[in-house]
C-alpha cells in the first residue's frame, strides 16, 4: 500500500466507558461488521448491542455508516441516523460505546500533494526579443581610462551585449509601470468580499452555537431520564465544540459518576443473583435426596423456601410437581398395602377359625388343611405360633391312618377314579407327604383331572353360545365335582359361570 492507501485508512477510537478505550484501524476494503457477536470485525460486548449491530463500509472515496435493524440504533454527532457519511471528527454513539472517527478523506490529501501546474496568464505582452540596432555614437578618447569607459566599453564594442541591456531596462520599466498601476482604487465587486466573508463568519458561529445547545439540551434530557452513557456522550461532544463550557464540564462528571453508581449496583445485584443461585441448586439438590429417601415432610420444608428465594424458577415448579407426584404415589402404594396385609389378615383370621372348628369336631384332616393354607399365608402373630405348635401333634395323631387312606386312593387310582384318588392321598401329604409313591400319584392323577376339567368346561362353553344354558351350567357342575380343590383354575372359573 503507498502513502495515498494509507490517507484512506479508517482509525476507530472506541470508549469502552470513561475511562478506558482501544483503536482499530480499516483498510478501505474491508466491510466492517460492528456488533457483539464473535464473527463480528468490531466486537463491542454489551447487552445493548444487537449481534449484528451495524457495518462500516467504503463507498464512493467515502466511508458511511449503515443501521443493520438493531434494537438501539446508531447515533451520528447526537443525531440518531439508519445511514450517512462520516467524517473526521465524527462522533459515533452504538450502544454504550462511543466512537471518534479518524480519518483524512483522499480529496484533502491529494489537493495538497498535486503541484499546481496552471498557466499563469500576464496582462501585457511580453518584451520583444528583437535585438535593438542604434547608430554608431562617437566615443571620445579623453574618457577612455575612466570607469565609466570601461564598463561601457564592452557593450559599445559588442551590440549583441547592447541589446541584452536594453531589453532588460525595457522589462524593469513595464514591470515599474504595471506596480504603479496596481495602487488604483480596488473595484466595486472586490469591496463586497470582506463583507461576505464576515457573514458567512457569523453564520458559522451561528451554526456552532445551535449545535452546542442542541448537546447541552439533548445531553440533559438523556441525564434527566437516567441514560446517562448517552448523556455522557452528548456533553463530550459539546466538549469538542467549547472546551471550556463549564455546564458541560459539570454534566460530564455528574454522569460519570452516575455510571459508576450504576455499574457498582449492576456489581451488587450480580453477587445478589450468583448467590441466591447457589442457595437455590443447593435447595434443590436436597430436596431431591430427600424425596430419594421418602423423607416428604422435609422435602416439603426446603421446597416452602425454594419457591421464596425463586417463585416463579421452571426447575423448582418442576421438583415441586415431582415431589408432589412421588408422595402421592408413595401415599396409594401405602394404602394398597395396608388394604393386602387387611385382607391376607382376613384369610389368616378365616384359615384359623375354620381349622379350630374342624379341629374341635375331629375332623383332623381338614383343620391340617385350614391350618396349612395359614402357614402358607407367612404371617407372624400369635396365630401363626399357635398353629405351628398344633400341626405335629395332630400328624402325629393321624399316622396310623395314612396306611388306610394310602390303600384306598391307591384303589381308586387304579379304577380311574381321580377325584376318590385325590381325596385320600390328599389326607396322606397332609401327614406324611413323603410317605410311599404318594406324590406321584397324586401328580398323576392331578394331571387326568385338569384335563377333564378343561374338557367339560370347553363344552360347556360350546353349549351356552348355542343357547342351551341348562347343558353348560350341568358340565360346569362336573367340574367342581371332578375338581374339589378350590384353587384350581378350572374350578374357580366354573364357580363364576355358576352365578
Amino acid at each position: 500500500m503507498n502513502w495515498k492507501d494509507d490517507k484512506r485508512l479508517l482509525k476507530l477510537k472506541v470508549f469502552e466507558n470513561a475511562q478506558s478505550f482501544f483503536e482499530r484501524q480499516f483498510a478501505t476494503d474491508v466491510d466492517i461488521k460492528v456488533g457483539r457477536a464473535e464473527h463480528c470485525d468490531l466486537l463491542l460486548r454489551s447487552k445493548r448491542i444487537s449481534r449484528e449491530h451495524c457495518h462500516i463500509f467504503f463507498r464512493d472515496g467515502q466511508w458511511r455508516i449503515e443501521d443493520l435493524k438493531s434494537q438501539n440504533g446508531i447515533h451520528l454527532n447526537g443525531v440518531k441516523v439508519l445511514t450517512g457519511n462520516i467524517r473526521n471528527g465524527d462522533v459515533l454513539q452504538v450502544g454504550d460505546f462511543k466512537i471518534e472517527v479518524i480519518w483524512e478523506s483522499a480529496s484533502d490529501t491529494e489537493t495538497a500533494d498535486i503541484e499546481d501546474d496552471r498557466t499563469i496568464l500576464l496582462s501585457s505582452e511580453p518584451a520583444s526579443d528583437r535585438t535593438i540596432v542604434s547608430q554608431r555614437a562617437p566615443i571620445p578618447a579623453d574618457n577612455s581610462d575612466s570607469p565609466v569607459s570601461r564598463i561601457i566599453q564592452p557593450f559599445l564594442k559588442n551590440k549583441l551585449l547592447m541589446g541584452v541591456g536594453i531589453g532588460i531596462c525595457c522589462i524593469l520599466f513595464v514591470v515599474i509601470i504595471l506596480s504603479l498601476s496596481g495602487n488604483e482604487p480596488d473595484a466595486p465587486e472586490k469591496s463586497l468580499l470582506p463583507a461576505e466573508q464576515k457573514k458567512e463568519e457569523v453564520m458559522t458561529d451561528l451554526e456552532t452555537k445551535h449545535q452546542l445547545e442542541s448537546y447541552l439540551l439533548s445531553g440533559r434530557e438523556q441525564f434527566d431520564k437516567g441514560n446517562f452513557n448517552e448523556a455522557l456522550v452528548r456533553f463530550q461532544a459539546a466538549v469538542t465544540i467549547d472546551p471550556q463550557n463549564a455546564a458541560a464540564l459539570d454534566y460530564i462528571r455528574l454522569s460519570r459518576d452516575k455510571i459508576r453508581a450504576l455499574e457498582e449496583q449492576r456489581r451488587l445485584a450480580a453477587d445478589e443473583e450468583r448467590q441466591r443461585l447457589e442457595r437455590l441448586n443447593a435447595l434443590l439438590s436436597k430436596i431431591r435426596q430427600a424425596a430419594s429417601q421418602k423423607d416428604y415432610a422435609k422435602a416439603q420444608e426446603m421446597l416452602a423456601e425454594a419457591d421464596f428465594l425463586a417463585p416463579e424458577d421452571p426447575s423448582v415448579k418442576q421438583i415441586k410437581e415431582e415431589v408432589e407426584k412421588a408422595q402421592a404415589e408413595e401415599k396409594l402404594r401405602e394404602a394398597d398395602t395396608l388394604r393386602q396385609k387387611e385382607e391376607v389378615l382376613t384369610q389368616l383370621k378365616h384359615h384359623f377359625d375354620q381349622g379350630q372348628q374342624a379341629f374341635d369336631g375331629k375332623k383332623y384332616h381338614d383343620a391340617l388343611r385350614e391350618w396349612e393354607a395359614l402357614l402358607a399365608l407367612n404371617i407372624e402373630c400369635p396365630e401363626t405360633a399357635h398353629v405351628r405348635q398344633a400341626i405335629p401333634l395332630i400328624q402325629k395323631q393321624l399316622e396310623g391312618e395314612i396306611g388306610i387312606d394310602y390303600e384306598k386312593g391307591v384303589k381308586a387310582y387304579e379304577a380311574k377314579d381321580y377325584t376318590e384318588t385325590l381325596t385320600f392321598l390328599q389326607k396322606v401329604a397332609l401327614v406324611n407327604p413323603d410317605y410311599k409313591d404318594t406324590k406321584n400319584l397324586l401328580a398323576q392323577a392331578s394331571k387326568s383331572l385338569e384335563t377333564q376339567a378343561r374338557k367339560l368346561f370347553q363344552e360347556g362353553l360350546v353349549y351356552e353360545g348355542l343357547g342351551q344354558i341348562e347343558k353348560a351350567e350341568e358340565r360346569w357342575r362336573e367340574v367342581i365335582r371332578l375338581q374339589p380343590l378350590e384353587t384350581n383354575e378350572y374350578h374357580q372359573r366354573a364357580l363364576e359361570k355358576l352365578k
